[in-house]
């Protein structure tokens, strides 16, 4: 975790020296994402709901450095209730990316890099007693992601936007994920 920390500080602190004193712009971006395993069998309704914030630094109008946080749970129950599952999964990373153009209509490319962690809590219910037996884990891991976005500004400082990113989670078990995101976005600063 401190090493990507330090990553992103390193290229955070890079672009912001870089960037010219007349472009300084934040961004903030809430959206609803879909997360689906890629694997074989694997079908779009195999995925789970989440949401994420995006906080971008534009140090030119073509490219932007930022952080990104996901969060996704998943319940469910077999047995008539007998097995219960829960889990929950975080996703933090950095991220830089370059915008193609600077119209309203903005296609970007970008890639993203961080940890993956993953919670789950298992109940099984015995029909001899009322109490569950329990397990529960963890899990971190190390993962990036290319992706690819399109925004659209409806207006100087609000707008709408898509992205789809693949992610490959180095867990040792090959686990690749695909996101699909929609949300809005908010820009502070001078241009």
């Amino acid at each position: 975790m401190r090493i990507i920390f330090n990553l992103t500080a390193t290229v955070v602190v890079f672009f912001t020296l870089v960037s010219t004193s007349s472009y300084a712009q934040f961004q903030v971006n809430a959206s609803g994402i879909r997360a689906v395993p890629i694997q074989q069998g694997a079908t779009f309704d195999d995925g789970t709901w989440g949401g994420g914030v995006t906080v971008r630094y534009f140090t030119s109008p073509h490219v932007a450095v930022g952080l990104s946080a996901r969060y996704f749970t998943q319940r469910n129950s077999f047995g008539s209730g007998s097995l219960q599952s829960r889990s929950r999964s975080l996703i933090t990373t950095g991220q830089v990316e370059y915008f193609f153009s600077t119209t309203r209509l903005r296609p970007y490319a970008g890639l993203e890099a961080g940890l993956y962690s993953s919670y789950f809590t298992l109940n099984y219910y015995d029909y001899n007693s009322n109490s569950p037996i329990s397990l529960s884990g963890a899990s971190h891991n190390f993962g990036v992601s290319p992706k690819v976005g399109l925004q659209y500004a409806i207006s100087q400082s609000v707008g709408v936007n898509a992205e789809l990113g693949y992610h490959y989670v180095f867990d040792g078990n090959d686990s690749h994920i695909a996101t699909l995101s929609a949300g809005a976005f908010v820009k502070f600063g001078r241009q």
